[in-house]
């Protein structure tokens, strides 16, 4: 059993945690990278439970949030397309017309603000 900030984590198979916290229990798996929280597979990031359980973190995250995959992604030279005029299109691209969407304007006041999603609020409003 380690302490974690609030957090208790008792192991129960060497990836497998019971992570605690004020009478709430979630199930790490390491190995798998899974959390009976569900943010862990959904952002594929670390949630805090498996940082609590992890011993290395970093072995966590997936590629893409990795500093190297960040520098191979713009390491090769961004080639502008460049102004319209000088384009080749085909002839036959070059008849299309392309309309607008059609979008009606809801009746009545605009909103005034924007709608607060459910991680946001708080308990008691």
């Amino acid at each position: 059993m380690k302490k974690f900030g609030f957090m208790t984590v008792n192991p129960i198979d060497w990836n497998i945690f019971s992570v605690k916290r004020s009478g709430k229990k979630w199930i790490v798996d390491l190995a798998r990278k899974t959390c009976t929280y569900n943010k862990f597979q959904m952002d594929q990031l670390p949630c805090s439970h498996a940082l609590a359980a992890a011993r290395d973190f970093t072995s966590l995250c997936a590629d893409y949030y990795k500093r190297q995959t960040f520098i191979d992604a713009y390491s090769v030279p961004i080639i502008s397309v460049g102004h319209p005029s000088t384009w080749v299109v085909p002839y036959d691209i070059t008849k299309w017309v392309v309309l607008n969407p059609i979008s009606r304007r809801q009746i009545g006041r605009p909103r005034a603000g924007r709608h607060v999603s459910s991680s946001e609020r708080t308990i008691g409003s």
